[in-house]
């Protein structure tokens, strides 16, 4: 569980700078073009020779691979909850890294989000089916070598 919760924390961390590489580099994008129905093939061209789009694609592709990993090590009632934790983070950088306007009311919802997700990690597992990591140790182990017997 805590091996669970330590790949979910890093793929938070990941995904949210992605999140914010995205900002900065279609913010960026934004200020040379301006995205409407005239424009869409230029747009798209340009959104995708930014580097900083890029990166945080990039980001998000790593994201997306250990939540895949969270998944198969655990519930989906506790891994997708806490995921929410990239709220709490996204209000951080923003503020330090792109310098946006994070106020009261932004941080009162970032810290309900925070509570709600400190109840579900709380909570623990909430079923005693074996996750499919678990099933599949189980089954590696028993057809380990020094597991089988021989008969003579």
């Amino acid at each position: 569980m805590i091996k669970t919760i330590i790949i979910l924390l890093v793929a938070v961390t990941i995904g949210t700078t992605g999140d914010l590489m995205l900002s900065q580099g279609m913010r960026a994008l934004n200020k040379d073009i301006h995205f409407n129905a005239w424009n869409v093939f230029p747009f798209f061209i340009r959104t995708f020779q930014s580097g900083t789009v890029w990166m945080g694609i990039c980001c998000m592709a790593i994201f997306f691979l250990l939540y895949l990993v969270a998944l198969s090590r655990a519930e989906i009632s506790l891994v997708l909850p806490l995921t929410a934790c990239s709220y709490i983070l996204t209000a951080i950088f923003a503020k330090y890294f792109l310098h946006e306007d994070v106020n009261l009311v932004r941080i009162t919802g970032t810290a309900l989000i925070f509570t709600g997700v400190v109840l579900v990690a709380l909570s623990g597992k909430t079923s005693t089916a074996p996750t499919v990591s678990e099933q599949n140790d189980a089954v590696i182990s028993s057809s380990s070598p020094s597991s089988t017997q021989h008969v003579n």
